[in-house]
């Protein structure tokens, strides 16, 4: 019975936020073609919110306890919890509550003083062995600074910055915007590798999708089975983040997708979460940031990789690569970045694209057209259906897919068929030597005399 395609609504303007710049990052239709009798689901996740994979609820009621059962001042807790019951009415996520709110605490603890009697000495001193942690990055640093800006700002109840924090340098220099090299990156090569490596179903999906994807962490963990949406040229998903939602192409992953979906344990429930547990108590519960982390750390380690397979590790190289493709606009698009960004400008950079090509044209070279990704799903010839990076023959018809080895299967046809064309003409040409015909007589003769 031929299969219906989904029409993909056309993808929604939405704004999100530009996040740091890549040197920061640590840490119910039927599928067409390809898959016959896979069901992908429509729809959004969760009508009143969305999975928390970080469990920040947790780290949110362990932080307010946290200040209450520390050793700072009572005034200092009390000047916490109120900037905290401020910050709850400017609508912010638990994540940014946490980040807020913790970072402040840690700072009221170094300062060694009620924080409302600070002075610009206390806050220099503050500042100067912040500076002189080497175990904080300059991201890190810069944001302790942003933050004990805001929160004397709140202080002090002023419309800039007051003078205690006015001084403040939250800048950082050229020489600490350390970009990494092409061989801390991960390449596509690697990226199929680490799926090859994974022998379940669902790793090869998770690690397949969060590298083609390059989406954030937070956007994956939470997706569902009804997000994802096959057709005719592969998978479309929809990723939610933190002020909205946008629709990603996917293309080598749809052969990883589809296995995974048509073994998932509750493919029956469009609202189940699309990456679950499996094989302990928490079987079928959702996987959290630990777990999809675990997934590529295991797998490289597997591989013996010494690069950062954290997820957002796998979002920066991916935006890197795909920088040599995409124009500014469309790496908004792709990526998540609000349009004007300087995201793309700066994987752009990374990528070494523009002056690449203006040294070789300035030389009299002509730049050979850019292979648009070497990681190309294989499309059979006969059926159409996608097929993944290193498969050797359609999942769906069985045909050849992959060329190198359609050559070597027809060599091999032709020399099969050649000896057996040598096989014939050699017996024909000995069925007609009498000394043979006469050797063949009796040994039939003696086989029949052995019968009687």
């Amino acid at each position: 019975m031929p299969i219906k395609s989904k029409k993909v609504e056309n993808n929604r303007s939405v704004q999100l936020d530009a996040g740091r710049p890549p040197e920061a990052f640590n840490s119910e239709v039927n599928a067409p073609g390809p898959f016959v009798g896979h069901k992908a689901l429509k729809g959004g996740c969760f009508s009143g919110g969305v999975m928390d994979i970080h469990n920040r609820d947790r780290q949110y009621q362990r932080l307010l306890r946290g200040i209450r059962e520390s050793d700072l001042s009572e005034r200092n807790k009390d000047l916490l919890e109120r900037f905290h019951q401020d910050l709850v009415l400017e609508n912010l996520t638990k994540a940014r509550l946490v980040k807020l709110v913790g970072t402040m605490k840690l700072l009221a603890l170094m300062m060694g003083k009620d924080l409302s009697a600070a002075t610009i000495e206390d806050v220099k001193r503050v500042v100067g062995r912040i500076q002189q942690r080497e175990d904080l990055s300059s991201w890190t640093k810069r944001d302790y600074k942003i933050i004990l800006r805001k929160f004397f700002k709140w202080l002090h109840k002023t419309k800039g910055y007051p003078e205690i924090v006015d001084w403040v340098k939250v800048g950082i220099s050229r020489s600490e915007k350390r970009l990494p090299s092409d061989g801390e990156l991960l390449t596509p090569q690697e990226s199929i590798r680490l799926i090859e490596a994974a022998t379940h179903p669902r790793d090869q999906a998770l690690i397949s999708l969060i590298w083609e994807s390059g989406a954030r962490v937070s956007e994956i963990g939470t997706l569902c089975l009804k997000d994802v949406c096959f057709d005719r040229f592969g998978v479309v998903i929809t990723v939610r983040g933190k002020t909205g939602s946008r629709k990603i192409r996917l293309v080598t992953s749809t052969p990883y997708l589809a296995t995974w979906m048509n073994c998932h344990p509750q493919k029956g429930d469009p609202s189940a979460p699309l990456w679950v547990n499996f094989g302990n108590n928490k079987h079928g519960k959702p996987m959290n940031y630990p777990g999809i982390s675990k997934v590529l750390r295991v797998h490289g380690e597997k591989l013996n990789l010494k690069k950062r397979l954290n997820p957002h590790f796998f979002r920066h190289s991916r935006a890197t690569h795909m920088a040599n493709f995409l124009t500014e606009f469309q790496m908004n698009q792709y990526f998540g970045w609000i349009q004007g960004s300087n995201m793309p400008a700066v994987y752009i950079h990374m990528s070494g694209k523009e002056v690449d090509n203006a040294v070789l044209a300035m030389n009299g070279i002509k730049a050979e057209e850019r292979e648009s990704d070497q990681q190309k799903a294989r499309v059979c010839k006969r059926c159409d259906a996608i097929n993944s990076v290193s498969a050797e023959f359609c999942l769906k018809c069985g045909a050849v897919v992959d060329e190198k080895r359609a050559i070597e299967i027809q060599e091999e046809e032709m020399k099969k068929s050649q000896l057996r064309s040598f096989s014939d003409e050699l017996m024909n040409q000995l069925l007609k030597d009498e000394d043979v015909q006469k050797l063949i007589a009796k040994k039939v003769h003696g086989m029949e005399s052995m019968s009687l």
